[in-house]
């Protein structure tokens, strides 16, 4: 396990790599510097609000930590400090998942999307509802094992189906076994690709919306989505989480389960 002290004192090695830093020019976001504001309050040199807004400007994209000479676990780090300075990241209960079928759709929005996949596949689709995409805020702090364990428990035996960058982030950690709707699907398969899809076509890395930088830094995380969108054509966006952004910065995409509901009716 790193610490944010060494993190704090690096000669910021990992500047390149970080998306907000390409993306608009904030020195803050230096991954380096955001250690610092926390290491400053964890030893009293600093109020507590200015950590707060330095670990704001995150997309908890990892990043620094694929680019870290010593492998330092930043990310997990940071996201340890959210949850010790309650950076409007609760942690919510796991419901339960509603039906007995062998496939379930990990829905994180209203879009009841298991229903058109179920007539689209002709089998029964199970959903898992789950408002925080299972919690990618939770990886690698203390809560990370209570929640990974009952993520498997819950998927035992069961082939989770995803279109959310976040809920297949934390499925990916888990070690669950899941599959992207538009693999499964292949004729939904019009659309870019994501951090989290793994075909990145975005210049910097990033649209934006990950992490909890659009909620504490709005006008930068619609910075970096405008310029993510101008990089490529197209309208469609495989990853949910990723065209809700781009959307939200007024940017028209469509992701893999709006063209499943539009093609099914």
């Amino acid at each position: 396990m790193g610490d944010l002290e060494t993190c704090a004192l690096c000669p910021r090695l990992c500047r390149t790599a970080c998306p907000v830093v390409a993306g608009v020019g904030r020195e803050a976001a230096v991954p380096t510097l955001i250690a610092a504001a926390v290491y400053a309050v964890d030893t009293q040199q600093q109020p507590i609000e200015l950590a707060k807004a330095a670990l704001g400007l995150c997309v908890d994209c990892g990043s620094c930590e694929k680019y870290c000479h010593i492998g330092q676990p930043l990310p997990a780090l940071l996201r340890s400090a959210r949850l010790r300075f309650d950076c409007s990241n609760p942690i919510l209960a796991l419901p339960g998942i509603d039906g007995e079928a062998e496939l379930v759709a990990i829905e994180t929005d209203e879009r009841r999307w298991s229903e058109y996949l179920s007539l689209r596949l002709g089998e029964p689709v199970a959903r898992w509802c789950v408002e925080d995409g299972l919690g990618p805020h939770l990886i690698g702090t203390s809560y990370w094992p209570s929640r990974k364990m009952t993520i498997s428990e819950r998927l035992h035996n069961r082939r989770a189906v995803v279109g959310d960058g976040a809920a297949a982030a934390v499925l990916k950690e888990s070690g669950v076994s899941f599959v992207w709707l538009h693999d499964l699907v292949p004729s939904l398969t019009s659309g870019i690709g994501s951090c989290r899809v793994g075909e990145n076509p975005y210049t910097d890395g990033c649209c934006g919306g990950g992490g909890p930088l659009r909620s504490v830094h709005p006008v930068d995380a619609r910075r970096m989505g405008i310029r993510a969108a101008a990089c490529v054509p197209g309208l469609d966006v495989d990853d949910s989480r990723c065209a809700t952004h781009l959307e939200w910065c007024g940017e028209t995409r469509t992701d893999a389960i709006t063209r499943l509901i539009r093609d099914s009716k």
